[in-house]
């Protein structure tokens, strides 16, 4: 991996520019007018998780699938 495409992992900080890296570096074909309807959205508590962890999460997001059937 080239030192400039390990920036630019590296300087991905939140979901909309995770988004952006993911259109333009890696050329995948997200279409939606919101970043809502591009995930799934979880609560800490529907995963399971422990108190002692879920106090670090500010939010937790699993990208839908971009093609019918994707598993």
């Amino acid at each position: 991996m080239r030192s400039r495409d390990l920036d630019r992992i590296k300087s991905i900080a939140d979901f909309p520019s995770l988004i952006e890296y993911l259109k333009e570096d890696l050329g995948w074909r997200l279409e939606a007018d919101e970043i809502e309807d591009l995930v799934f959205e979880y609560e800490p508590e529907e995963l399971g998780l422990d108190e002692a962890h879920k106090v670090k999460i500010k939010e937790i997001k699993q990208l839908r699938p971009l093609v019918t059937n994707q598993p």
